[in-house]
């Protein structure tokens, strides 16, 4: 070897020494990768995995972990084989047992992506089917027999996939509290643990994942696990768990805002552009979320809210199978739960004063919502139907007056379903929780939909139309007009207005584009250019509204298609 080899050959390693002790030492990441070979407060299932991969494959250990995650996104993305990650993640949380990512990663495949294949939607269905025919007056003994074996089996297969279900719910929450057992101090797994426990429960304004909120409130296991190891004086719901974890992750944020020690990841370039982070009062995780304490106490309310509509859920069911007793009970449960919303809501609001307005509009509807359970704890039961359309009435004032207060989205999904329900009991149709274009029902070419309007002419029925997007054109020049056509025929005696409108894409403007009347039963088709890109809703509404009862407002409304 010559003199200026030796020389490079000395050079380079001199560089990728000093890379790596003014690079990489200092950097969040390889700080994490150094706290994983701390083995002191490590379980004893862990231990002996995650010290082998530290021992034997050193710093390699980096470049064996990177290789796993290549191989699980594969499996992943590209072959859905999700039972067999669960093994790679197994490895991956060994090897990095104090990545908070691996236990996040690991807990969703685990509490969705697996969790989701067990639920038992399609025998539940065919359940339904066998039930609707036996109760026929013209079955045969034969096949009355017949339906009752096939729904024997269709109750165990429910069963057991239930039990798949609640194995891979329970497997997921564990995933994360594993992962808080290695960082005490994180609130990321403490929000995701409330996140898991709120979403599972209510993915959607009005729709309560009965199942999970089941297992979640009737299995002592998972109460004690949740609560630190005490168990409450009575069991909790997934939203009540969803606000302690929530007040948990609260608690860290504020402890990590006194100390300045908020956990930051970012690159060389990004540093630079974002300079120092020692003022920053909300902690990012490595995949960019942002973690305030305004955010996190406005979580925490919401779920507050969740329990107190998930209570009016069970209270209505209650009082529909005629246990009044039962559902005056849970109505108070409700009235109190809403109380205590507005209380948070205003919490939220003294703490953090620079907050929107938007909280006080939180706390205004909750305690409305307290004395409208108040109202119904104590109403005679059964409800005649003039005090249910009385409840209608109070139920969509408060809908709309926050949407004319400018906070459509404000937490009114559930009061729009409880809405829809009672509208569908007093004469209204299936489509009924499509009041406003904020939860208008899809129309697809070709697909009728039969609806109705009311139980009065003040209802509206919102439709948003599927419009394929434009062909491709040149940029720089407007989209070329394109028709929207539908068909509509009266069926019953209400005449109806017909109004297309176009939102802007930012989701502020909504103006009206066309508008035309259905009078008599004929089918009338009609073909509405518009400008793309849309998108566009479709209202019809009584020609002549009012509140008088509508004798019948049935009609039946179909998409025609696109043409340019």
């Amino acid at each position: 070897m010559n003199k200026l080899t030796l020389a490079l050959l000395v050079g380079l390693i001199g560089l990728l020494a000093a890379i790596q002790f003014w690079g990489l030492e200092p950097s969040p990441e390889q700080a994490l990768e150094r706290q994983s070979m701390n083995f002191g407060e490590l379980r004893a299932t862990a231990l002996l995995p995650t010290y082998v991969g530290s021992l034997f494959l050193g710093s390699f250990r980096a470049v064996a972990v990177d290789v796993l995650w290549i191989q699980l996104y594969r499996m992943r993305q590209q072959e859905h084989r999700y039972f067999e990650t669960v093994e790679i993640m197994e490895l991956i949380s060994r090897l990095q047992p104090r990545n908070p990512e691996v236990h996040v990663y690991l807990s969703h495949d685990m509490a969705y992506n697996i969790a989701n294949q067990f639920l038992p939607d399609r025998e539940r269905t065919e359940l339904a089917l066998l039930e609707a025919e036996e109760n026929r007056p013209e079955i045969t003994a034969e096949r009355a027999a017949q339906i009752r074996i096939l729904e024997a089996e269709l109750r165990e297969r429910i069963d057991e996939k239930l039990a798949h279900f609640k194995r891979w719910i329970k497997a997921g929450l564990e995933k994360l509290l594993d992962g808080i057992h290695h960082l005490k101090d994180d609130p990321y797994l403490k929000s995701q643990v409330a996140w898991t426990l709120w979403h599972k429960g209510s993915y959607r304004d009005g729709v309560f994942e009965e199942d999970f909120l089941r297992i979640i409130e009737t299995d002592p296991e998972i109460q004690v696990r949740l609560l630190g190891g005490k168990a409450a004086e009575t069991p909790l719901s997934a939203f009540e768990l969803a606000e302690h974890w929530y007040g948990l992750t609260l608690d860290d944020l504020r402890q990590l805002q006194q100390q300045q020690r908020f956990t930051y990841y970012a690159g060389f370039v990004d540093r630079l552009q974002r300079g120092s982070t020692e003022e920053r009062d909300y902690a990012t995780t490595q995949m960019g979320l942002n973690l305030h304490p305004m955010n996190i106490d406005g979580m925490r309310r919401h779920a507050r809210f969740l329990h107190a509509c998930y209570t009016w859920h069970r209270a209505e069911l209650e009082e529909a199978r005629g246990r009044g007793a039962e559902a005056a009970s849970l109505f108070a449960a409700a009235r109190d739960s809403f109380e205590r919303s507005a209380a948070r809501g205003d919490a939220v609001r003294a703490t953090y004063p620079d907050s929107p307005r938007i909280f006080q509009e939180y706390s205004q509807l909750d305690r409305r919502l307290a004395v409208l359970m108040e109202e119904r704890r104590t109403a005679p039961r059964p409800i005649p139907p003039e005090d249910r359309a009385r409840y209608l009435t109070r139920l969509i004032g408060l809908r709309h007056d926050l949407i004319s207060k400018g906070y459509p989205n404000l937490d009114y999904g559930f009061v729009l379903a409880r809405a829809g329900a009672v509208k569908i009991e007093l004469g209204g149709d299936p489509w009924e929780y499509n009041d406003d274009i904020h939860a208008a029902t899809p129309l697809w070419p070709g697909r009728p939909v039969r609806a109705t309007l009311g139980p009065d002419r003040t209802d509206a029925d919102a439709y948003q139309p599927q419009v394929p997007r434009p062909h491709a054109h040149d940029a720089s020049e407007p989209a070329p007009p394109i028709s929207l056509g539908f068909r509509i025929r009266r069926t019953g005696a209400v005449d109806l207005a017909v109004t297309l409108y176009a939102l802007s894409l930012q989701g502020t403007d909504l103006k009206p584009v066309d508008r035309f009347d259905v009078r008599g039963p004929e089918l009338q088709e009609k073909w509405i250019n518009v400008e793309p890109p849309g998108p566009y809703f479709l209202v019809v509404r009584a020609a002549e509204p009012g509140p008088s009862p509508s004798e019948n407002g049935s009609y039946i409304l179909q998409f025609g298609g696109v043409k340019q």
